[in-house]
């Protein structure tokens, strides 16, 4: 079978498709025929080698991935061959104090794939059986590879501490992404008042053509918090949504209402911030930081599919011969929602 391989990290990687041995199940694994992965600023970050901590050496990218399952080890008896799935975003073990309180993203044995252990970037994958949720026949599975990352992360972080209701202003930085325009879908349908922000002017009219809310281009000359008091009638924004991190940390907190939120969900730049504490201080604000998903925020993103309540986004679909092609477009900000890779 066909895998793709990172053989060395920097602006501009060294990705090798490569010719190796189909997976040999054990009796309690199961091989699932890979059909999509998402390529999201995670996989970015390791292939230009901002992420080295953990990343295995020569490892097969790729850790939001749908598929088909093709064989199953005999001890297991829930799951059916031909059955599409979904994977989780790590591995797990399933019984630890973490996974036991459905925070198995959070396990202390956690790997996750397409960085420690080797992800979706192959034309076959095993997997233990708790790491694939099940899809119904209907969805289209090019697009599931986005449940759990992108639709599955972010419908968990909007429900910290029921940050938000109906009415409320949810302010989405960097929209045009996988976590932000899913968000601004989520938002919406739980009744928010949605503004959403691009900082790309190449995305804004098609963004306007989706449901994200009212969307403005960030420039030199947009005052945002100044833009955000002012269409909420000077209440500021209850909940803003920053997948971007340091490159707004300090607008997005400027936006927030008395007793708002700021739910963190990505950092681009990698660089410090510094702010008046207080900013927080005076409005009763919150900082929380968010990321990943488990299986049941997982079946919750396939609910939110199936009830027409998210359209999962797929930017642009790519061959395993245009790797490269989709990383320079994912980096420089051409795709709006996610970059999807199909083994070709």
């Amino acid at each position: 079978m066909r895998v793709l391989k990172l053989k060395h990290p920097s602006n501009d990687p060294l990705i090798l498709l490569e010719s190796v041995d189909e997976p040999v199940i054990s009796s309690n694994q199961i091989l699932v025929r890979v059909a999509a992965v998402g390529l999201c600023y995670h996989d970015i970050a390791v292939m230009n080698g901002t992420l080295t901590r953990g990343v295995k050496d020569n490892v097969i990218l790729g850790h939001e991935i749908s598929g088909t399952i093709v064989e199953i080890g005999s001890d297991i008896k829930d799951l059916e061959i031909g059955q599409n799935v979904v994977t989780s975003l790590n591995s797990f073990c399933d019984s630890c104090e973490m996974c036991l309180a459905n925070r198995d993203y959070r396990c202390q044995y956690a790997q996750g794939f397409g960085h420690g252990i080797d992800g979706g970037l192959s034309e076959f994958i095993k997997l233990a059986p708790q790491h694939v949720s099940v899809i119904p026949e209907s969805h289209n599975l090019i697009e599931a590879c986005l449940y759990a990352c992108p639709i599955g992360v972010s419908n968990d972080a909007l429900k910290l501490n029921d940050s938000y209701g109906k009415g409320d202003t949810v302010v989405i930085f960097g929209v045009g992404g996988g976590l932000g325009v899913h968000a601004a879908q989520i938002a919406l349908s739980k009744g928010a008042n949605v503004i959403s922000l691009t900082s790309s002017p190449n995305k804004l009219e098609k963004l306007e053509q989706l449901p994200v809310g009212q969307v403005f281009l960030m420039d030199e000359f947009l005052n945002i918090p100044e833009l955000i008091f002012a269409l909420t009638e000077d209440q500021g924004a209850k909940v803003v949504f920053n997948p971007v991190g340091s490159q707004v940390f300090l607008t997005g907190l400027e936006s927030l209402s008395n007793r708002g939120n700021m739910i963190v969900t990505g950092e681009i730049l990698g660089k410090p911030v510094n702010f008046n504490l207080a900013e927080i201080i005076f409005r009763d604000a919150k900082i929380l930081g968010s990321s990943g998903v488990g299986k049941i925020g997982i079946q919750e993103a396939v609910n939110l599919v199936d009830e027409k309540q998210v359209t999962p986004i797929v930017g642009k679909q790519y061959g395993f011969s245009e790797i490269s092609e989709a990383y320079r477009a994912v980096k420089n900000k051409e795709i709006i929602g996610r970059a999807v890779i199909i083994p070709d």
